[in-house]
């Protein structure tokens, strides 16, 4: 909820062009629809060509839906399907969350500590001989070294308070929806003492 914006709605019989109307203004690129003051489903802007807004309406799908105590891991994941999410309270859709709404505060110390964290992985996988790197890093040196230079762009325009979405969005969903990934991967054998 830290990130998300309250849902604009309105009754499935409102005009389509009043609705366009009142998104252009606002810059809305979606609203909801209700249906017996719940909203049911969403319209897209660009769809809303005459009649009735709701003759426009899409069904939310499973990928689509968050609940408010949604982290935001799970709303990168969401976002990583469809660019946007909408969050649930008491199972009703009231707020939607965007690409854009990720260059929010809460969003930006989200993936700087993500990024710390792994790079205090790959420093303790190369510090410690016991951590084979290929549990660490599963892939080609190749797209190895591509994948550490996006993540050093996505920290450089953290650290200057750059914009991230616009080229670093597909290294970000695949960084945070791995991160479990790869800390599980790490996990230091405990060495037996030696014995005297």
């Amino acid at each position: 909820m830290d990130v998300a914006e309250p849902l604009a709605s309105f009754d499935w019989d409102r005009p389509a062009a009043e609705v366009a109307a009142f998104m252009a203004a606002h810059d809305y690129d979606r609203v909801g629809i209700r249906r017996e003051g719940i909203v049911r489903a969403y319209v897209e802007r660009a769809d809303l060509d005459g009649g009735r807004c709701g003759d426009h309406a899409r069904s939310f799908g499973p990928d689509d839906l968050v609940p408010e105590t949604a982290s935001l891991q799970e709303v990168i994941e969401s976002l990583g399907i469809n660019g946007r999410c909408f969050v649930t309270v008491l199972d009703e859709v009231s707020a939607v969350v965007t690409l854009q709404d990720l260059e929010k505060p809460p969003v930006r110390m989200f993936l700087f500590g993500m990024i710390t964290l792994l790079e205090m992985v790959f420093t303790l996988a190369i510090r410690v001989p016991t951590i084979d790197p290929e549990r660490v890093l599963q892939m080609s040196r190749k797209a190895a070294l591509r994948g550490l230079k996006e993540l050093e762009d996505i920290r450089n325009n953290l650290a200057h308070g750059q914009e991230l979405i616009a080229k670093g969005w597909p290294r970000i969903v695949l960084f945070s929806t791995r991160l479990d990934l790869l800390l599980e991967s790490y996990r230091p054998e405990r060495r037996e003492p030696e014995a005297t």
